[in-house]
C-alpha cells in the first residue's frame, strides 16, 4: 500500500499484449487506492505515462481534500 504522499513509482511489468491503447484500472484495499496503467509502448514513452499518473495523483488528492469541489478546480 502506498501513504497517499506522492505517486507511486510505476513498477514495469511486461506482459507484451495490451487489449487497449491505454487502460487504468483501481481497486481499494486496506484504506488505500491501488492502479494498474496498461498502455501500448507503441504508443506512449513511460515518462509520458509517469506525467499522467502524476496528474491524475493530483486530481484525486484535490478531490479527497474537499469532495465539494468542482473537477475543474
Amino acid at each position: 500500500s502506498h501513504d497517499g504522499g506522492e505517486p507511486a513509482p510505476l513498477w514495469p511489468l511486461e506482459t507484451r499484449t495490451a487489449k487497449f491503447d491505454l487502460a487504468l484500472s483501481f481497486v481499494e484495499q486496506d484504506g488505500a487506492l491501488n492502479g494498474v496503467v496498461e498502455y501500448s509502448t507503441d504508443l506512449f514513452e513511460c515518462d509520458t505515462i509517469q506525467r499522467l499518473v502524476s496528474h491524475l495523483h493530483t486530481l484525486l488528492a484535490g478531490v479527497a481534500a474537499d469532495p465539494t469541489q468542482h473537477v475543474a478546480r
